[in-house]
């Protein structure tokens, strides 16, 4: 993506979404997909904001690729909607409610028996 593009993008007022559309959304994948629909932009024109192929975009909204926090804030700017990070948060706001522990602090702990040995 050129400098000049990215400054435009940086300017975009990026919103969140409705709480309804927040919590009809039952996974990320989803959440990617709806942003780009709320963008009313083609996904080509999202992909080339986000300095991506449309091929990758496909990928990331079909789960086959993960979408780093980095690209998410680029699709957030590219899309003008800040969804999948407001998805994200609820999804760690959840883990914490049940108790349920980060996906990476549950390997740290497993990897704990081992690296103390």
């Amino acid at each position: 993506m050129k400098q000049s593009e990215m400054r435009v993008l940086s300017t975009v007022c990026v919103r969140s979404a409705d709480d309804q559309t927040l919590r009809l959304c039952a996974s990320e994948e989803e959440a990617i997909a709806v942003s780009l629909r709320l963008s009313g932009c083609h996904q080509n024109e999202i992909a080339r904001r986000m300095g991506i192929s449309n091929a990758y975009l496909t990928l990331l909204k079909q789960g086959q690729r993960t979408l780093t926090s980095k690209m998410a804030a680029r699709l957030a700017e590219a899309t003008g909607w800040r969804l999948v990070h407001q998805y994200r948060e609820l999804q760690s706001a959840l883990r914490a409610a049940q108790g349920k522990p980060r996906e990476m602090d549950r390997i740290a702990y497993i990897a704990s028996f081992s690296e103390a040995a």
